[in-house]
């Protein structure tokens, strides 16, 4: 039985040391969605006792509070970090597992040594996952068969 080479995004076979791990792949495209939210991620893994307003964080990234709130607000949903609403609305590193935390870890490592494979994993989701996308927006003809709108 053959095996299937791992290949970039222009399909250069990578070579193992340039392959990122199945676990790493597998958590981005089931997890990450923008290089901001891994760099929002990796913020807080970094300081894990802080709890951070969006305002913080968005003077670090540099993108816009309503952005920096709504990949916050994923990752809570997600269980890898913990949101605070009162008195005010803070951030902060908190998987809601060991599993959680050690699969974040292991992204944050790779994504600190192999940057660029990271970006292209999150920017090259499976062919199955983005035809489901693309799916959601096809026109459908009408019951009577014309389908011209």
């Amino acid at each position: 039985m053959a095996v299937e080479a791992d290949r970039d995004h222009t399909g250069r076979i990578l070579v193992p040391s340039e392959a990122l791990p199945i676990e790493i792949r597998d958590f981005i495209t089931k997890h990450i969605h923008s290089v901001e939210q891994i760099e929002l991620l990796a913020l807080l893994h970094r300081e894990p006792n802080c709890d951070w307003s969006v305002a913080a964080l968005d003077d670090i990234i540099r993108s816009s509070q309503d952005s920096v709130r709504s990949r916050l607000e994923d990752l809570c949903a997600r269980g890898f970090i913990t949101c605070k609403r009162d008195p005010s609305e803070t951030f902060r590193y908190g998987p809601a597992s060991t599993d959680v935390h050690n699969a974040i870890t292991s992204l944050v490592s790779v994504y600190k040594n192999q940057r660029i494979r990271v970006i292209e994993a999150i920017f090259t989701k499976p062919m199955t996952e983005i035809r489901s996308f693309s799916n959601a927006f096809r026109f459908r003809g009408t019951k009577g068969g014309n389908d011209n709108g």
